[in-house]
């Protein structure tokens, strides 16, 4: 028996078609897949607004801000060379040094040898007679000190030329002398009196160093034999000196003097006279105290010598100062005395 042919009709055409459509289906899947593929990484690279996600987008190097100012940790105070020469190290500032007394910040300057004995000579009494004080300036040179009397005509006037040649000044402090038989000697006003209060004695000081506090390093006493041997006066002296950053030279008019006692406890720089050049006024008498300032001076390798503007004295210092080189001795201001 022959075998029939499978029919050719519509039951061919159906499964065909079902065919197509499982193909067509796939297909499209495929096709949807790779679009939203594209769609998705436009939409990445592109930053379009639109929803939260793509706002997490980072933007390219040349739209990262600059970030400035200072880092979250410092940078070490010490900057190695190995470091980029733009790196700023901001250093805190040093805490300021104490301002310097008034006996340092004003003090002069000048050469002196290594081991070289040194002379500090004091002229009293400048201000008071104005040609005398303008010759003992012209002829006497730096390391010399001028101690200037605050009611002289001339002081104010001629402590600032001095200050600018060089010269170290002083304040030259009336103080209460002894008499000498009946009479007592002018010490001049606002001076110092033993009994006074010490708020007076402050009150007097001051008003003597007004004008002359920027120039000055001490003070030292005009006349005061008697009021330097009151140790409670004289303590309220040093103690006013101390807290103005001030030194003082006990010019010792008389024998007994209070200061060493006085200045006990506290701290200030006090020197003391060594040699009067004219107390008696003659030239001779002046040359020969000189000699013995100078000798003083090599032995001890200080010595401090107190003159006055008097026509005999400037004389003899016309001729013997150009002449100290040659002794080996070196002038020098007062404050020296504390920097041995």
């Amino acid at each position: 028996m022959s075998e029939t042919p499978p029919p050719v009709g519509p039951q061919v055409v159906a499964g065909g078609r079902w065919i197509g459509w499982v193909f067509a289906a796939l297909l499209g899947a495929v096709l949807g897949c790779f679009a939203a593929a594209v769609w998705l990484a436009k939409d990445v690279n592109d930053n379009e607004p639109g929803s939260g996600a793509r706002a997490l987008k980072v933007p390219p190097p040349a739209e990262m801000p600059v970030i400035s100012g200072p880092t979250e940790v410092p940078l070490p105070y010490e900057v190695s060379t190995s470091q980029d020469a733009s790196t700023t190290v901001e250093v805190p500032a040093a805490k300021p040094a104490p301002e310097a007394p008034l006996w340092v910040k004003n003090a002069a300057q000048v050469d002196v040898p290594a081991g070289a004995p040194m002379l500090a000579l004091v002229i009293d009494d400048m201000g008071v007679d104005g040609p005398l004080s303008a010759r003992a300036l012209q002829i006497l040179p730096p390391g010399v000190t001028f101690s200037f009397l605050a009611y002289g005509r001339d002081s104010a006037r001629l402590a600032r030329e001095a200050r600018a040649q060089g010269h170290e000044l002083l304040l030259h402090m009336p103080m209460e002398p002894l008499p000498h038989g009946q009479v007592v000697p002018d010490m001049g006003p606002n001076g110092l009196k033993v009994g006074m209060a010490a708020d007076q004695i402050d009150k007097e000081l001051m008003t003597n160093l007004r004008g002359l506090e920027d120039l000055v390093v001490g003070v030292n006493n005009h006349m005061g034999s008697r009021f330097t041997n009151w140790e409670s006066g004289m303590r309220v002296v040093l103690t006013v000196l101390q807290r103005e950053g001030l030194l003082f030279l006990d010019s010792r008019t008389s024998a007994p003097t209070a200061t060493k006692v006085a200045a006990e406890g506290l701290d200030l720089p006090v020197l003391y006279r060594d040699v009067f050049l004219d107390d008696e006024e003659d030239p001779q008498s002046v040359r020969a105290e000189w000699d013995k300032a100078l000798a003083l001076a090599k032995k001890r390798g200080f010595a401090v010598a107190i003159g006055h503007p008097l026509p005999n004295t400037l004389d003899v210092l016309a001729d013997v100062v150009p002449q100290v080189v040659s002794s080996g001795v070196v002038l020098v201001p007062l404050t020296y005395g504390m920097r041995r």
